[in-house]
């Protein structure tokens, strides 16, 4: 049980508090979740004398390459440079392998603990509140006045890879350290919830569903006031692809349709409130000029930048260095990240960006065949996770991170959530 509790406390710290325990080491940081993570893979191999419980499944055919071949760049990126930047390039690298222990512990964890989904599911939505609540109060401060942006408990700021620090002042941002981490967990949190209202899973922790439906208008509302269009946009989209699998999994579509109406209705209530009274939401308008190619609009100026900069500074690392400079580049060259894809491409070549695309894109496939597999017809996880790659990559075109982001660790959770109803032969 000491392996599982720490495996509880890994989740609920790398959700809802991923800002807080940070230590330099060697020019390095090493974070509270480094540490629980550590705790819990070591816990768990005493515990049960190193035995991980597995189901024969081919979903490790996915994730292995990109795992190995991050692991690999970090000792082939290691050459040529000295320590401090060796520690700083290769950290992301060791973090995201150690990072993706937490998927095999999902799984070997469940089969002592039946209710491992239903306690994940508490603790987010512990997450989606706390997170959501705290971040209306920081939107209020700074667009309203109320209360002073100087008196909040809790004021975030970022690191950038050259070393300055920056307050965040311009977006909520919750208890994360950049508005778009707020944007990405609440997109992920509505497709939970929206889910959740077709088909019941312990993701959602409740089955009622006015609380689920609140819950997926506070998820939306998370999304809005982090300002991120990519998240907005990354959102929408998992929506509606999420909700077109259902359509085609399900023989009663008249329910389904009536949610959806609901919801494109309610959708368009809001949105078209916020833009017309919210000055802060303005920022949203500006995608009408970015469909209409409209690239002189000062709206859309830090995409510009993103373009002429940081893209074309990645681009340029890979044309020097065809098979990637190995340590992660933002941290080696201090540049921007701004693209998942484009940051990949500059670290490992097209092989490291085609092993990311095999790892997310099997398990999309995966999940897709899951949905008559698993034990209970009615379970909505594989949806969960159809909706989440989709928003991952969306997402990650247009903005960077790593899987190395304490954050991430909800990827691997779900992930494991997903073999677990699979619930296929069991190997030792």
């Amino acid at each position: 049980m000491v392996s599982y509790w720490l495996y509880l406390a890994t989740v609920f710290w790398a959700i809802i508090l991923p800002s807080f325990g940070h230590l330099q080491v060697f020019g390095g940081s090493i974070t509270m979740v480094d540490i629980l993570v550590l705790m819990s893979l070591i816990a768990y191999i005493i515990c049960f004398r190193g035995k991980f419980k597995l189901f024969r499944t081919k979903i490790f055919i996915f994730i292995a390459p990109f795992l190995l071949l991050t692991l690999f760049l970090a000792f082939a990126g290691a050459f040529g440079h000295d320590i401090p930047t060796i520690i700083k390039g290769a950290a992301p690298n060791v973090r995201t392998v150690l990072y993706s222990t937490m998927f095999l512990l999902t799984i070997s964890h469940s089969f002592k603990i039946p209710n491992l989904i239903k306690h994940v599911g508490l603790i987010l939505l512990i997450g989606i509140i706390i997170q959501v609540g705290y971040s209306i109060l920081e939107f209020s401060a700074i667009f309203f006045g109320y209360p002073s942006f100087s008196s909040l408990p809790y004021i975030p700021t970022r690191v950038t890879t050259a070393g300055d620090v920056s307050v965040i002042s311009y977006a909520a941002a919750g208890l994360y350290n950049i508005p778009f981490t707020l944007g990405w967990f609440s997109g992920i949190m509505a497709i939970i919830y929206w889910t959740a209202l077709f088909y019941e899973h312990g993701l959602a922790w409740t089955n009622n569903k006015a609380i689920i439906y609140i819950l997926f208008l506070l998820s939306i509302v998370g999304v809005l006031i982090s300002l991120r269009r990519t998240s907005l946009l990354a959102t929408i989209f998992a929506l509606l692809v999420v909700t077109l699998f259902i359509l085609m999994s399900r023989k009663q579509k008249k329910p389904i349709i009536f949610r959806l109406s609901t919801f494109l209705i309610l959708s368009i209530i809001v949105f078209s409130f916020l833009l017309i009274n919210v000055p802060a939401f303005k920022r949203f308008a500006s995608l009408a000029h970015f469909f209409q190619g409209e690239w002189s609009e000062p709206s859309l100026q830090n995409l510009r930048g993103r373009i002429d900069v940081t893209w074309a500074n990645q681009i340029s690392i890979f044309l020097e260095h065809p098979f990637g400079v190995g340590l992660f580049p933002p941290n080696v060259f201090k540049l921007g990240s701004d693209s998942i894809f484009l940051t990949f491409l500059a670290q490992g070549g097209l092989p490291y960006v085609m092993s990311y695309l095999f790892f997310l894109g099997g398990i999309f496939i995966y999940a897709y065949k899951a949905r008559k597999k698993a034990y209970n017809p009615n379970n909505g996880i594989p949806f969960v996770v159809i909706g989440v790659i989709t928003l991952v990559l969306i997402s990650g075109l247009a903005t960077g991170g790593a899987w190395s982001l304490p954050h991430y660790i909800l990827l691997w959770v779900l992930f494991g959530c997903l073999v677990i109803f699979i619930g296929q032969k069991c190997i030792d």
